[in-house]
């Protein structure tokens, strides 16, 4: 007979001198109920767990069933605290050890304990003793009428073959974090090792936990006007450290509740609720206006089982047995416990106006289950939905408490987004977002704003053919990937605005692209921050690109018309259009253009002498530049036979605008500017000029060089002594 330890640092704790072969002693006697125990102490100290226990059990081959009890060694006549027990079918032989795998019981024996045969039958198989003698004080049976007796003193001449293996193991230490403390706080892990706590920050229990073992932390005590709740307190000790125990302090203040419950009083875990049933609270915030949900608390235990909890939120404000618009729904995992559980909402934006109706929704039979006070029960605040599917007042129910369910709430910051504008005269992918200011961005704040943020949903460009839905996401952060563009300092004014950038712009071509944005109010506490709901807002390039320069137009080649002109110096140059008249001042036509080219050039096969040519600059945004008339003309084609003034472009203009003119012989001429009431304000062109086409740029200044103020201006082609034509436009400053 071999037994082999599980690790290597396993220990066999035995008490008997029994080795194989040697002679076998079943004791008889035994009856049903009674039991043979041993005591067994580890020879060294520390976190050592069971992995087994084996004995020999003989005198006949036969299966029976024996319970096999392990207590703690309480260092008396009698065991300590019972660790494990268990029933177990085994066949009865001399020479085989029965063995019972403890593997993963977490029991633990430092410091010693008692492990006991007890008897479901009488007579043979018995468990084994020794042949050396008896030890004093380590061998003993619960004898039926006499309880627990030393095996020595009923005349047992030998120590009972009952042997354990254990093995060391790792110990592991227990901690978190606490926040929202205010004022003294005393926390225990397994209902000892105190820790004492004035501050928020992170905190271990100096006593390790051996591997394997539970650990349980709870709160012996807390400050005046705060309630603290564990998250994460309880589990078994796998592999490492726990690092994750989160106290969060609430003050009272901050509390909505429904009951009169406080730590250390009664508990009523109200048994008989069935899968599909709700236990709900109607709960009425002190101070009115918008509110946040930001937790729940509420009692549920009466057994420490895990279960799946269904927990709902409905508005309430209608004062009926049947809740309001439910505005919240989720399962979470509950293990049963008598002491306040907490479940945390701050990232689902709950918000509610008036009162609410939390409800614990069962998917089990029975215990764990909501907790009732035991001081009465408040008419209109407590509802039960069961298996036929109505809502009742509890007391149609027979009961006689409060369910304790909580609330944490805290007040909504609400602010806006005002608008999201395009920029004027920019080459567009630019809009000004404005915002109201958080109500915090003032004196005396609870909580200052220290910046704001602005964040840009990650996306195609949002394409759209309406605005939008700024009403449609409502959540502390709007779902969906998100950029951060920039922050903006907050100085406590009313409202702020800044230029951000969007993702593309609109135009004729592609549409109506939205970019969508929110901004976060950033509080002097890390993790607090408010969000506006989202809005969206466009850009376009609204500045037209510049006309073709250097247009000329020649008629020489006898065979059409040859058009030529230079690079559009704009970034977002996309392509000529070319029109084509018959005469001079012929008014374009932007959706019929004549051709359209990237090129600086084209050929016009069908054009003739008497026909009249305009080329205008497009970009990628769609919008077209003023049509220019060529510069030049060769072999005089296309030329008018008087002269001709054209309109100025552009026109409004600022800071400058281009006036062309046509003369169809050589000629004296003068071009001159004047205001409203004729007087002189500039002389553009006075001497000869060559038959041609011309252009002369006015740069908005007078003759002395002063630049002239906004409003309506005229410009008069005099060519001879006669005045041929006159024209008006506006400068806008």
């Amino acid at each position: 007979m071999v037994l082999t330890a599980s690790q290597s640092q396993a220990e066999i704790l035995r008490n008997d001198g029994y080795e194989d072969g040697g002679t076998v002693y079943f004791q008889a006697g035994f009856v049903t109920g009674e039991t043979a125990a041993v005591r067994l102490t580890p020879a060294l100290s520390g976190p050592q767990l069971v992995e087994d226990v084996h004995f020999l059990l003989g005198g006949a081959t036969t299966q029976v069933t024996i319970t096999l009890n392990i207590w703690r060694d309480s260092g008396g006549a009698a065991p300590g605290v019972l660790l494990f027990t268990n029933d177990y079918l085994v066949q009865g032989s001399n020479d085989v050890f029965s063995s019972m795998d403890l593997t993963g019981q977490g029991i633990d024996a430092d410091g010693g304990i008692w492990v006991g045969i007890q008897f479901q039958h009488s007579g043979y198989p018995s468990v084994c003793r020794d042949d050396d003698g008896i030890v004093p004080d380590r061998n003993y049976i619960d004898a039926d009428g006499l309880g627990w007796v030393e095996a020595g003193l009923l005349g047992v001449p030998g120590d009972w073959v009952i042997r354990a293996t254990v093995a060391d193991v790792t110990s592991y230490t227990v901690g978190g974090s606490i926040t929202d403390l205010n004022g003294a706080l005393v926390l225990q892990n397994n209902g000892s090792d105190d820790l004492i706590f004035g501050a928020d920050g992170p905190f271990v229990f100096p006593a390790p936990i051996p591997e394997g073992s539970t650990y349980d932390v709870t709160v012996l005590s807390e400050p005046t006007a705060q309630d603290c709740y564990i998250a994460n307190g309880s589990g078994a000790i796998s592999g490492s450290n726990v690092t994750d125990v989160l106290v969060t302090c609430i003050d009272e203040s901050s509390v909505v509740g429904n009951d009169s419950w406080e730590p250390g009083q009664n508990q009523y875990f109200q048994a008989g609720f069935a899968p599909g049933e709700i236990a709900a609270a109607r709960l009425t915030p002190a101070v009115t206006g918008l509110r946040r949900l930001k937790r729940v608390l509420f009692l549920f235990g009466g057994q420490v089982t895990n279960e799946t909890v269904r927990l709902h939120v409905w508005a309430d404000d209608a004062g009926t047995t049947e809740p309001g618009i439910e505005l919240f729904a989720a399962d979470y995992q509950i293990t049963g416990s008598n002491a306040l559980q907490s479940i945390d909402l701050s990232a689902h934006d709950i918000q509610i106006a008036d009162s609410f109706r939390i409800g614990l929704g069962f998917t089990h039979f029975g215990l764990p289950s909501v907790s009732r006070d035991d001081d009465g029960i408040t008419a209109n605040r407590n509802f039960i939905f069961d298996y036929s599917s109505t809502w009742y007042e509890s007391s149609v129910f027979g009961l006689t408490g409060d369910w304790i369910i909580r609330a944490v709430d805290e007040p909504v910051d609400s602010f806006e987004i005002i608008s999201v504008a395009d920029l004027p005269n920019d080459q567009g992918r630019q809009v000004r977002i404005t915002w109201e200011a958080s109500s915090m961005d003032s004196p005396g704040s609870s909580q200052p704003i220290t910046d704001y943020a602005i964040f840009r949903r990650i996306d195609d460009g949002s394409k759209s053919d309406a605005s939008a839905s700024t009403g449609d996401v409502v959540l502390a952060y709007p779902p969906g990937d998100w950029d951060f563009l920039l922050t903006v300092p907050a100085f406590e004014e009313a409202s702020y605005s800044t230029i951000i950038p969007t993702v593309a712009d609109s135009t004729i071509t592609v549409g109506m692209r939205f970019s969508v944005f929110f901004v976060r109010a950033m509080t002097v506490s890390a993790g607090t921050y408010y969000d506006t709901p989202p809005d969206s807002g466009y850009s376009v390039d609204n500045l037209v690109p510049q006309a073709p320069q250097g247009f000329s137009a020649d008629y020489s080649g006898g065979g059409g018309v040859d058009l030529s002109w230079e690079v559009c110096p704009d970034g977002d140059f996309d392509y000529f259009k070319i029109y084509r008249g018959d005469a001079h001042d012929f008014v374009i036509d932007p959706g019929y253009p004549l051709h359209m080219t990237t090129g600086l050039g084209w050929h016009d096969p069908a054009g003739s002498p008497g026909n009249h040519y305009r080329v205008s600059t497009v970009d990628f945004s769609g919008n077209e530049s003023e049509a220019a008339s060529p510069g030049v003309v060769s072999e005089a084609g296309g030329l008018p036979l008087g002269a001709v003034l054209a309109q100025n472009h552009p026109n409004p203009f600022n800071p400058a605008t281009t006036i062309g003119f046509e003369l169809a012989t050589r000629g004296d001429l003068r071009l001159g500017i004047f205001d409203s009431r004729g007087a002189v304000v500039r002389i553009l062109v006075s001497g000869p000029r060559e038959a041609g086409v011309h252009e002369i740029r006015w740069d908005g200044y007078d003759e002395q060089g002063r630049p002239a103020s906004s409003g309506v201006y005229y410009y008069r082609l005099k060519v001879g002594n006669e005045t041929c034509q006159t024209r008006r436009m506006t400068l806008v400053r």
